[in-house]
């Protein structure tokens, strides 16, 4: 008898306005929004936990094998003796009639590497439809100095061409024609993102770099040009006509730039054409700016570093976020 008063699942059918508890979730008071707040909540505690661990021991380490600056500076210095690596530890761009030079990203992280016991932090602060801020978190684990910079990724692109694209608006360039603005796709946002991370690394980088290392480097860097160019000139011209030529920028029209042929380069403009080609490359300046700039006076000249790279900057930077594009 008892066993016929016993009840069973199938005398009690759930009925269709009633949802079932899914597997891995506990049905409380017919919800189960609590397990998922919980099990949210016990996530975010984990992950907590697991940074804050892999801090303290980054700390520890770091107090542990302390960075020799010393030697630290023999090597960056011998690496600067390096043709390949000299070639891209400085780049070149116009402003206001002359040339400006600084280190490059490849410099930066060369440093960065080199320095050490160094904690590289990287935080979402914003996101939505229409733009992403970033901010970029560098602490020295020896002194505890952090350092921080923040960018803003406008989740658009400009193309020429909008087919099959998302159109959020359009504008007239320099040369009169049409530019769309385009809904950027993932894999856009990631190159945006990867190089926007690379300029604010790099920053931030030559901040931290003590700023008689980096004279002595460029000292280094220009020596070591100026041994390969007497080396080989011809060879290093080639080099520089090939390297434009790779931008889009054949040797007339470069030499139409100068305002000379060529093949007369003296040592200082093949040395300063390296450096503007690795800005282009690097996406400091472009082929257009360095047109218009017109400053051909001053290649003869010896260029000097820009300032923000041979002085420690300030420890925080922020990148206002432009106003959102209204739609056509």
């Amino acid at each position: 008898m008892a066993n016929d008063l016993q009840a069973r699942p199938d005398d009690f059918p759930i009925s269709d306005d009633e949802e079932a508890p899914k597997k891995g979730h506990e049905l409380i008071d017919g919800m189960t929004a609590i397990t998922r707040r919980h099990s949210a909540e016990l996530a975010a505690i984990g992950v907590a936990a697991r940074v804050r661990a892999e801090v303290e021991a980054a700390y520890a380490i770091a107090q542990r094998f302390p960075r020799h600056e010393d030697a630290i500076r023999a090597e960056l210095l011998r690496r600067c003796e390096a043709p390949d690596f000299a070639v891209a530890a400085t780049y070149a761009k116009p402003i206001g009639g002359t040339t400006v030079r600084g280190f490059t990203i490849r410099f930066a992280e060369e440093f960065l590497r080199l320095w050490g016991n160094v904690n590289v932090e990287l935080t979402e602060l914003y996101d939505d439809e229409e733009k992403q801020i970033i901010q970029v978190a560098v602490r020295d684990l020896q002194t505890n100095m952090a350092m921080r910079q923040e960018f803003t990724l406008l989740k658009i692109v400009e193309r020429s061409n909008a087919k099959n694209r998302v159109q959020v608006g359009q504008r007239i360039n320099s040369y009169g024609e049409p530019v769309f603005l385009l809904k950027a796709t993932e894999d856009e946002m990631q190159t945006k993102k990867a190089a926007q991370l690379s300029k604010a690394m790099r920053q931030i980088a030559l901040r931290m770099a003590p700023a008689g290392l980096k004279a002595e480097c460029d000292q280094k860097i220009r020596a070591t040009m100026a041994t390969a160019i007497k080396k080989d000139p011809d060879a290093e011209r080639k080099a520089v006509l090939d390297s434009f030529s790779s931008l889009g920028v054949n040797p007339k029209e470069l030499g139409g730039y100068l305002n000379q042929d060529v093949r007369s380069l003296s040592p200082a403009q093949l040395h300063t054409l390296r450096e503007l080609y690795t800005g282009i490359k690097e996406g400091t300046t472009t082929w257009a700016s360095v047109k218009a700039s017109k400053h051909q006076d001053a290649m003869t000249n010896e260029a000097q570093l820009s300032l923000e790279d041979m002085t420690p900057g300030p420890v925080t930077g922020h990148v206002s976020p432009r106003e959102p594009l209204k739609k056509k």
